[in-house]
């Protein structure tokens, strides 16, 4: 079950991957984001999460109230980005980001895929077996090549 699990979550990060690359060519708007108050965590533990407001540097995109993804300085005040359009976009998520998160999204899909994808594949290595035991790798490849060269079918030993 754990290994179906992590397979989904793998899967789930490339679909996500894929719609983020689809999203590359939304434009982005750069503007400041000033902090007014910091609310309880979404999910009721970590962080308080700040709302504030976030202003477009020419001035035509104002959103109030709306969260930051990530940290504010000194002051309150940090630069921040905004993607009103796309699959992912920041509209309905009425979300701005700093500029370390802001081009997170076109590389921590593939990465987080890419282990979820490790792990269910080292669990289903580790877990296959035709005899009810675990089996590491080096296991599972022994075996391989030892039902290769009893049946012919392997290269001469």
């Amino acid at each position: 079950m754990f290994v179906g699990v992590m397979s989904a979550v793998a899967l789930g990060f490339v679909v996500i991957g894929v719609a983020e690359v689809s999203d590359q060519d939304e434009p982005r708007y750069w503007g400041n984001y000033t902090e007014g108050g910091c609310e309880a965590p979404e999910f009721g533990w970590g962080p308080c999460r700040s709302t504030g407001r976030w202003v477009s540097d020419d001035g035509s995109i104002v959103k109030d109230p709306i969260y930051l993804d990530g940290d504010v300085a000194e002051g309150g005040t940090v630069r921040a980005s905004f993607r009103p359009n796309g699959w992912i976009n920041d509209e309905e998520n009425n979300i701005v980001h700093t500029p370390q998160w802001s081009n997170a999204g076109a590389w921590f899909p593939w990465l987080a895929a890419a282990g979820a994808g490790a792990i269910a594949v080292w669990y289903s290595l580790r877990w296959w077996s035709r005899w009810g035991r675990s089996s590491t790798w080096l296991e599972v490849m022994k075996g391989l090549s030892s039902q290769r060269s009893r049946t012919g079918t392997g290269p001469p030993a």
